[in-house]
């Protein structure tokens, strides 16, 4: 919000705090491989933060969506060796295994930007 406050074009303001958290993610020891697509996944993921946020005036709808995802990443579904102590359910590989983690990261991109889509409908009304 301070970068918009300056005045600075949108895709300043977005992008610049959504690349920071993106690189927060990223985490090659434990993901090997995979940590580049992870941190751009997360990327994606504070851009449409970043959007809800500017659309509604507001932190919350971010904070909200923010909690949800990381409730489903960490609570109901997780990696038996990252995370998972918590999880109802975990995954049947590792999250050391770059390739299956790889292969799964379209469906992720997709429920993210199906969710997004949710909650900006959400917030219309």
């Amino acid at each position: 919000s301070q970068l918009a406050a300056l005045g600075l074009h949108r895709f300043i303001w977005i992008m610049i705090p959504s690349a920071i958290f993106g690189l927060l993610h990223y985490d090659p020891a434990v993901m090997g491989g995979a940590a580049p697509w992870i941190a751009l996944s997360t990327t994606l993921f504070g851009v449409i933060a970043a959007d809800l946020t500017a659309r509604s005036g507001t932190l919350g709808p971010a904070i909200a969506f923010h909690f949800v995802w990381n409730f489903y990443a960490i609570v109901l579904c997780g990696f038996p060796d990252y995370l998972g102590g918590l999880a109802f359910f975990t995954y049947d590989f590792s999250i050391m295994d770059e390739e299956r983690l790889i292969s799964l990261m379209p469906y992720d991109a997709a429920f993210l930007l199906l969710a997004y889509l949710t909650v900006r409908i959400a917030l219309r009304r």
